[in-house]
Formats: structure tokens, C-alpha cells, sequence
């Protein structure tokens, strides 16, 4: 209900990791925003300090079935040179004592973890991993139940011998229109990009693996979603020299075997290049993609762009706005739809000496193109050095 919330149930909530220096440690963080562009009486709430100062990790949020709020990440620990995969789970709605599970440390390296809630309400997250036989690949794990601390089930679903590291790069994760868990990677290994679509919630038989751009280095920072025809939309970036491309992949069927459109939206200059991450929702009650991302054609700048797709393979009548020109960078955007059917995005952006802030865009309409806003360091310390935005809710 809504008394019982930390501001207010129809504002963005969000993780985020706040590194202030070289020597204190990163904090791991959700805020909690009190209006609906985080402009005033947000609430912050540090969920763990992490071990290694240097180290930002990968983040996946999403609301538990209890209404409360879950984050997956990864957690490196410098004398070991070990990364894990653990779950918080928020225990209220303000999340002052959440519940944190190691729910991999048996990998050598795990990380990249995405997170979704599957058809059975309980998390499943995607991720990563290397370890000490010198193999590497992609595993998912289901829990057992919302705090995973009993009940999981870890599979490894596709795996190689890298030459050095982790061969996968971060993945995204979304529950398919058969309720069952859908996944864009890419092989660094192989320099393709893959789409896994499990047999089961498990993802233990049944399994399908897919190369569905089969030219090299493509995949790069992908973002999956499921598209109003029930069929996954894969947003990524691919190296095609002297410039990255921005693509967008419409899959034919569920598995993505036959029938895939493949449509380049966007391009970059490849040596300032492309921020991989960038985040690609389907924009109700439009139906149609929504993609933020970061993509730049000169060194001084790369700017935050959106792009609203025309049609679902986006093959015609795209918008790409730049909501924030800036002349230093941004990083690390996520979008959601708020409860005012417009389009939100945090994101990280560079003020130089100043550090890195969270920054928030509320659009005035639902492709971004005009009355937008943008709340300017909503993560308020100037000493701010790196900040990773994970996926936003409301």
C-alpha cells in the first residue's frame, strides 16, 4: 500500500554503486525517489560496502514477487583476484536490512549478472563466468526462493576455452512469452552474438543457442527485450571499422532460428566509440522499441541518445533524439516507463574534476523528442568518481 513505502510507490527506484576514492570502499545503493524525476525528497539506502575500492560491478534490479525489491551483482575480492555473484533481497519497502546471499563462489570469476522474475515468482539471474580448469562461459541460476538462499539451481548452459578471461561478456535477461528465460550474450571468444532460449525455468534440457548476427564482433552491450508481437527485440553494437554500428535485432520466432530482422539505426566513430551499455525496453502503450544509449561521432563528447523505433523491426520511422549533447561523456543509462507513461532514464555523466553524477531524464513525451528535463546530480557529492546505473523500476 502506499503508507507503506519509503517516499512514494509510483516513483523510480533504482541500484546504483558509489565509489568515492581509491581507498574507501564502493557502496552499493538504492535510491528511492520522491517524485517522479528525482528532483526532490529522494531516499538513499546503502545495501553493502564492497571489498575493492577500484571496483564497479555489474547490477541488475527487479521487484520481487512480495513487492520488495531484488539486485543481483557481482562482488570482486582483490586477494583472491575472485569476483561472485550475490543476491540482496530487501526485507521492506525501505530496504534497511536486505538480505544478502553469495549465491556463486564457486566460479573463479563470475560477473555481468541480469536479473528477472520467472513465471514461478522466484529470481532468475543470468551471468558470466571463468574459472580455475581455464573454462568459461554462461550460466543461470534459478532460486529456490526470493532471498536464494536454499532451493538454487545453477546451470551452465554454454561454455569454451577462452584464451584469457571470462569468453562472455554481460548478458541480458527477459522472461519470454512461453514464460520461460530468454538471454542475448555475446562470445568474445567467438566474437558473435548468441541468443539462449531455455527448455525449462531451469534452463537444465531443452535448450536452444542461437548465432543470429554471424558477422564478426557483433553483440557487443546487448539489451533484450520481449516485443508486443511476443517475440525478442535485442538491441547491440557491432565493430565495423572506421565506425560502431547500433543494431537492432527483431527475432522471427522465439528462438530466434528463422525469420530475424537485422536493422543498422545508428553509427559511431569506432576509436571514441560506444558506451556497450545502453538499455532497450518496448514502449507501452506503443508497443514499439525505446532505446537509450551512448554513441559518439567525435572524441570530445558521447552523448545520450534516444531512439523510438518506427515499427518493431526498426526499418522505418525511427526518431533518434539527443536528449543530453553535453560536451564531456555519458555512461551507463537505463530506461523505464514511469507512471506517467513517459519515458525515464538515469545515467551516469562525466563534469570532469567534478566526478561523475547521476543524472535523471523525464521526457515530455513519449519519444523523448521535445519538454524534457533533465535532475542534475540526483546522487549528490561532487567527490563522486564512478557511479553504475542498474535497471529502473517504479
Amino acid at each position: 500500500t502506499q503508507q507503506n513505502c519509503p517516499v512514494d510507490c509510483i516513483n523510480p527506484v533504482f541500484a546504483y554503486v558509489q565509489h568515492t576514492d581509491s581507498v574507501a570502499p564502493s557502496e552499493l545503493k538504492i535510491i528511492f525517489c520522491g517524485s517522479i524525476d528525482c528532483s526532490l525528497n529522494n531516499i538513499f539506502r546503502t545495501i553493502e560496502a564492497l571489498p575493492y575500492p577500484d571496483y564497479i560491478p555489474s547490477l541488475s534490479i527487479a521487484r520481487g514477487s512480495d513487492s520488495f525489491f531484488i539486485v543481483s551483482y557481482d562482488k570482486f575480492f582483490e586477494q583472491t583476484f575472485q569476483s561472485s555473484i550475490y543476491v540482496a533481497h530487501c526485507k521492506t519497502f525501505d530496504c534497511l536490512t536486505p538480505t544478502i546471499t553469495p549465491v556463486d563462489t564457486q566460479s573463479f570469476q563470475a560477473s555481468g549478472p541480469s536479473l528477472a522474475i520467472g513465471s514461478d515468482n522466484l529470481p532468475i539471474v543470468s551471468y558470466s563466468f571463468w574459472d580455475v580448469n581455464n573454462v568459461g562461459g554462461l550460466k543461470i541460476l534459478h532460486c529456490g526462493n526470493l532471498d536464494c538462499t536454499s532451493g538454487n539451481t545453477i546451470t551452465t548452459v554454454d561454455s569454451v576455452t577462452p584464451s584469457y578471461g571470462s569468453p562472455f561478456t554481460r548478458s541480458s535477461l527477459a522472461i519470454g512469452s512461453d514464460g520461460l528465460p530468454v538471454v542475448s550474450y555475446y562470445d568474445s571468444n567467438n566474437y558473435k552474438l548468441k541468443i539462449l532460449h531455455c527448455g525449462n525455468l531451469d534452463c537444465t534440457s531443452g535448450n536452444k543457442i542461437t548465432v543470429v548476427d554471424p558477422n564478426s564482433q557483433n553483440g557487443l552491450g546487448s539489451s533484450l527485450a520481449i516485443g508486443s508481437d511476443g517475440l525478442p527485440v535485442v538491441s547491440y553494437y557491432s565493430q565495423a571499422y572506421p565506425h560502431y554500428d547500433l543494431k537492432i535485432l527483431h527475432c522471427g520466432n522465439l528462438d530466434c532460428t528463422s525469420g530475424n530482422k537485422i536493422t543498422v539505426v545508428d553509427n559511431g566513430d569506432l576509436v571514441t566509440g560506444a558506451h556497450y551499455y545502453h538499455s532497450l525496453i518496448i514502449n507501452y502503450p506503443g508497443g514499439l522499441p525505446l532505446l537509450s544509449y551512448h554513441l559518439a561521432s567525435s572524441y570530445s563528447a558521447v552523448p545520450l541518445k534516444i531512439l523510438q523505433c518506427g515499427n518493431l523491426d526498426c526499418t522505418s520511422g525511427n526518431k533518434i533524439t539527443v536528449v543530453d549533447p553535453g560536451s564531456s561523456y555519458t555512461y551507463y543509462s537505463s530506461i523505464a516507463i514511469g507512471s506517467d507513461d513517459l519515458p525515464l532514464i538515469p545515467y551516469v555523466k562525466s563534469f570532469g574534476a567534478a566526478g561523475k553524477w547521476v543524472n535523471v531524464l523525464h521526457c515530455g513525451n513519449a519519444a523523448c523528442t521535445s519538454g524534457n528535463t533533465i535532475t542534475s546530480g540526483v546522487v549528490d557529492t561532487k567527490y563522486l568518481n564512478d557511479v553504475g546505473v542498474a535497471d529502473t523500476y517504479f
